[in-house]
């Protein structure tokens, strides 16, 4: 199977359309999980499925990021997002953008980049995480910031304190979900996780959006890094179907996530196409802090694992 983005987007494109359909039929959760199975994100277990899904963030379409990011999932539904709620502004966008997914995060994004840019513009984007917990307690974030606000804080932020940006905008990095469910712990969302799903709606399409980096941290010649977290995936790269689907598809991968030697809080795994590029994917797990990146990171620490040859079996 040859892995074509724009046959990806258009499945993710379907998925949430037919998501959207369903919700506002208010189907019985018997149905809904029928329903469901023909998709790559079926479940078996209790699903907050009223909020709208978000497999991934970002314009797929760019043609150059700074840095591409694998979540664990979107986190918990609110009411921008829920279906039922009539004003619920994501949903509003959803509507106005022809029910179609990726030009509504376009819409998204560009309203919250202006938003950001007109309340913190005084302020530099290292320091906006304080500035944006202080809109949250003035009550000044509206609904339709909340998922971009985390993202401000914990990507954009994160990014240019540790000096792997010099600037950077929202419409410049890419994040995929490991499930697009909303969850308030990504433990509620494990049964909508399997290898078939992590390899071609995650790693495949991860592994194109890091071709596209133009960042000297995260790629060098013809190997790039994607920046991961979570002990989940560090068990899901390895499980013997993620393998299989890898060799029956002509690529290589490591047998393994491997520590990294100079932070063992990191762990690495690689995939490689035939053509020889090669696909870093560093891991942060630590026990309790799935959704969390270390606060502080030595900036040459990415350049170093790009640097390396053959530093992953």
């Amino acid at each position: 199977m040859e892995f074509k983005l724009q046959d990806y987007l258009k499945e993710i494109d379907a998925f949430v359309r037919d998501w959207h359909n369903a919700a506002k039929k208010n189907m019985e959760f018997a149905n809904w999980v029928e329903y469901f199975k023909k998709h790559p994100f079926s479940f078996t277990g209790i699903l907050p499925y009223r909020y709208f899904p978000e497999p991934i963030i970002g314009d797929p379409d760019k043609s150059v990021f700074k840095a591409v990011f694998i979540n664990l999932n979107p986190g918990a539904g609110d009411e921008s997002k829920d279906v039922f709620n009539e004003s619920a502004s994501v949903l509003e966008a959803y509507r106005n953008n022809g029910y179609k997914y990726f030009d509504t995060i376009r819409a998204m994004i560009k309203q919250n980049q202006t938003f950001f840019n007109e309340k913190c513009h005084s302020v530099p984007l290292k320091y906006i995480k304080s500035e944006i917990d202080n809109l949250g307690k003035s009550h000044e974030l509206p609904p339709f910031s909340y998922t971009y606000a985390w993202w401000y804080r914990n990507k954009l932020s994160w990014l240019i304190k540790n000096n792997l940006c010099e600037k950077v905008e929202l419409d410049e990095i890419i994040g995929l979900e490991l499930t697009p469910w909303h969850s308030e712990t990504f433990s509620e969302m494990k049964n909508t996780v399997t290898p078939e799903s992590i390899f071609k709606y995650v790693i495949l399409p991860a592994f194109e959006f890091s071709k596209k980096i133009k960042n000297d941290h995260f790629r060098q010649g013809n190997k790039s890094i994607v920046i991961a977290k979570g002990s989940p995936l560090k068990e899901l790269l390895v499980e013997d179907k993620v393998k299989e689907l890898i060799e029956e598809n002509n690529y290589k991968s490591s047998s393994k996530c491997e520590p990294v030697e100079a932070d063992n809080r990191w762990s690495k795994w690689f995939i490689e196409d035939g053509p020889g590029h090669k696909c870093i994917f560093l891991i942060y797990s630590v026990k309790g802090f799935n959704m969390a990146l270390p606060s502080k990171i030595d900036k040459d620490f990415f350049k170093n694992e790009l640097e390396k040859k053959n530093s992953i079996m």
